[in-house]
């Protein structure tokens, strides 16, 4: 994990609570799409989302980022979209509450290998928490045939999160 200088600055004193995962969250096309984790701190959320391939699809995946720089990455708000959301190189994510927004942290990859395997995970902060139990976020990847996704987090109440961060 990274050293969190999102959360404020200074890092602030806390381990976060499980929110949610190890989900996956879609398995489409010869695509796998997982929520590794979605963590909880007082003011902002963590997640990590994977997208996965196997065999010929796998190095379609990795095409997709053979051009690695920051002209991929791009935040925005899209008018067919509820609220505003990141995309790196066609990968899409938005976060449902319009209250929320959602940046992309950074992403990091495996290579393409002799066994026909990728993995592209994407890191997220949400700025916020949501004030009910659920959290609902999109993403779609139209490029490799992923259409717009919508899930359903269940998470603990705010109450019971809070409980969870462990000051340090």
């Amino acid at each position: 994990m990274s050293q969190f200088s999102w959360i404020d600055y200074p890092v602030s004193p806390e381990l976060g609570a499980i929110a949610h995962g190890p989900l996956l969250l879609s398995d489409s096309n010869g695509y796998r799409v997982g929520l590794r984790y979605l963590i909880a701190y007082r003011n902002v959320m963590d997640m990590a989302l994977t997208v996965s391939a196997s065999g010929l699809k796998s190095a379609e995946l990795a095409a997709q980022f053979r051009t690695t720089s920051a002209q991929f990455r791009t935040t925005y708000v899209a008018a067919d979209l509820p609220s505003v959301g990141t995309s790196e190189g066609g990968f899409s994510t938005w976060v449902v509450s319009p209250e929320l927004n959602i940046y992309t942290e950074r992403s990091s990859q495996n290579p393409h290998t002799e066994e026909g395997h990728y993995v592209r995970e994407f890191s997220y902060v949400i700025n916020g928490r949501p004030t009910g139990a659920f959290l609902e976020i999109e993403y779609r990847w139209p490029t490799i045939g992923l259409d717009r996704t919508r899930v359903v987090l269940e998470i603990p109440p705010a109450r019971a999160l809070d409980e969870a961060i462990v000051p340090i």
